[in-house]
Formats: structure tokens, C-alpha cells, sequence
């Protein structure tokens, strides 16, 4: 389900089953895979673990709302922020530059628009992402980079990055 309430199954094959197995599993086995997610609006698996606020708070919420519960949920102002930042998360932990770049989300961000993909918010076929430029999710990925390597130079360490070292 998008966030505008539209069905997204012919393009998007359901994953919430993986999750919910492994919830049935570790309750007849007493293990079971740590999960994790990134939600922004609500329809992610994992913000069932917000539901009841999903359905008061957000627009379509009742019927949006997904009903996966994960062990860990992360909440960004869009999910791709939120997954940016688990990924600088990493980033700082391996010393490894794992983020993409402002140009890589740039052409990423047109190739998908280019095969038919649409902003999630408005449903256009625009360089968007839940209805914010290409231009302010580049600052924040720029932002973000330049923040992991401050945090990295501050620990009196450089990142790894193919072969090479960012300062």
C-alpha cells in the first residue's frame, strides 16, 4: 500500500511475510533474526510497532498502517534519510565510506523516473522524493557525509573508500 492509499502490488512483491514467519518461528523455536526497518509514513513494514499512532496521526492511516512489528525501527523524516543514516551508522563503525554521493542520488533518482517510477507522495513521475526536491535530499546526503567524516577525523581516523582515504 503507497502512502496516497493506492495499491502497489503490481509493482512491488510482499516481503511482509519474510518478517511475520520469523516472528511464528521464534515463538516455536525461541530463536529468531534480529529485524530492523525504516518507516517514514507508516505503510513500512516495522511501523507496526507505531500503529495505533499510524491510524490516529497520518493521513489514510487506517488503511495504510502496517501491522509488521520489527525488533528495531528507525523513523525518518523520509525513509531514505533514516536509511542514510543507519548507513553513516555503519559507516563510522567499519571506518568505511559507505554512503553514496549527492551526484550518485541525482542520477539514481532520474534513472528510476526514467523507468516509470513516481514520487511515493504525489504519485507524479518527477525527480522527487515524497514530494521534496532532488535538490534538498542532496543536501542532506551531502550534509550527512560531511558530518561522518568530521565524526571520523575527530576519532583520528580517515574513511576507506575504494581503495582510497577521504579527509
Amino acid at each position: 500500500m503507497s502512502a496516497r492509499g493506492e495499491s502497489v502490488a503490481a509493482w512491488n512483491r510482499p516481503i511482509d511475510e519474510l518478517f511475520l514467519v520469523a516472528t511464528k518461528r521464534a515463538a516455536k523455536t525461541g530463536r529468531a533474526p534480529v529485524t530492523i526497518a525504516v518507516g517514514d509514513g507508516g505503510n513500512e513494514i516495522g511501523m507496526g510497532r507505531v500503529h495505533a499512532r499510524v491510524v490516529r496521526d497520518v493521513p489514510h492511516g487506517a488503511k495504510i498502517a502496517s501491522v509488521v512489528r520489527t525488533d528495531h525501527l528507525v523513523v525518518g523524516g523520509t525513509s531514505n534519510w533514516g536509511a542514510w543514516g543507519v548507513t553513516a551508522h555503519l559507516a563510522l563503525a567499519t571506518g568505511r565510506d559507505l554512503l553514496h554521493t549527492p551526484e550518485e542520488e541525482a542520477r539514481l533518482t532520474r534513472a528510476m523516473v526514467a523507468a516509470g517510477g513516481v514520487d511515493g507522495l504525489t504519485g507524479a513521475a518527477q525527480p522527487s522524493v515524497d514530494d521534496l526536491p532532488l535538490a534538498l535530499h542532496r543536501t542532506v546526503l551531502r550534509t550527512l557525509r560531511e558530518l561522518t567524516t568530521h565524526l571520523m577525523m575527530r576519532r583520528g581516523r580517515t574513511l576507506r573508500t575504494r581503495g582510497k582515504e577521504r579527509a
